[in-house]
């Protein structure tokens, strides 16, 4: 259990890092899962400050991957191979404004929340730049800069992206059914994709118990659904130009290792198309032995 108390008793400054609030408690379950337990006025924040703690304990170099993946910086740490990536980023990505401009959107109970968060991340980067024995070996000894909340706001952007847009291959899968719809009738194209994208993978390992697998899903999405079909066609150019421009994208990709912590699709707006940068498979042993 550990118990966080107004100045961490760590000496950390509140011009550094924030003042740990009181009345937070992260216990780690047998399974090393942190549970923020708070109450009272003001429980956002704390627990927001308790999630970027514990976050930031579990996770600290993924973050730092990946906003550095969301403001054009990973050439900075994985060398001259990212700075397609990075370029790209920069061209096409939210800028640094924009990112500010999305802070101060926020209500004001949210935006606390995320400068409490921003917070809870500092306090455990100050702790191990004090005791470098507690830095991730990732960072081969050299701290990362403080977290700051227009990065919580660019990984968010990020993610939305990847999952939004091209994590499941979105636009390339609308790509492949506009061109079966050009070439066969509606059922055989759709019999056709079906074979190719399978919606169940009836092989696929799953967690889910027994006794859960018969709950009704009430966001099951319908496949081929009217409005689904009726935006990919009205959409088709550019559907088409962003498949062409994410195709064209795709061979600047760069493996690091084959032993992969995960998969970082980095994929960024541009205009209303997609242009999906490449996938940069991290691996920890690669990155320990630089």
């Amino acid at each position: 259990m550990w118990t966080l108390a107004a100045g961490l008793a760590l000496g950390f400054a509140r011009s550094a890092v924030g003042m740990a609030p009181e009345a937070v408690t992260i216990i780690r379950d047998a399974y090393g899962v942190p549970h923020v337990f708070t109450s009272g006025p003001g429980a956002s924040e704390r627990g927001a400050y308790a999630n970027g703690y514990a976050q930031a304990e579990d996770r600290l170099f993924e973050m730092d991957i990946l906003r550095r993946a969301a403001t054009g910086r990973l050439a900075e740490m994985l060398g001259s191979d990212f700075l397609g990536m990075d370029r790209v980023v920069r061209r096409d990505g939210y800028t640094l404004e924009e990112r500010w401009a999305a802070v101060r959107r926020l209500s004001h109970p949210n935006r606390r929340a995320l400068e409490a968060f921003r917070d809870g991340v500092n306090a455990f980067i100050a702790k191990v730049t004090v005791a470098p024995s507690l830095l991730p070996f990732e960072f081969l000894e050299t701290p990362p800069a403080p977290w700051e909340v227009t990065d919580t706001v660019a990984v968010a952007q990020l993610e939305f992206t990847i999952f939004g847009a091209s994590g499941g291959s979105e636009v390339l899968n609308a790509d492949v059914l506009l061109e079966l719809l050009d070439r066969f009738p509606e059922a055989e194209a759709r019999g056709v994709f079906d074979d190719l994208y399978w919606i169940d993978d009836p092989a696929a390992p799953t967690t889910i118990a027994p006794e859960d697998a018969t709950v009704s899903d009430p966001d099951r999405v319908e496949r081929f659904a009217t409005p689904q079909l009726d935006l990919v066609r009205s959409a088709a150019p550019a559907i088409r130009r962003a498949a062409a421009a994410l195709r064209a994208e795709h061979p600047a990709a760069t493996t690091l290792s084959a032993g992969m912590s995960g998969d970082l699709e980095i994929a960024i707006r541009h205009g209303c198309d997609v242009v999906r940068v490449g996938t940069a498979l991290v691996g920890e042993r690669t990155l320990a032995s630089r």
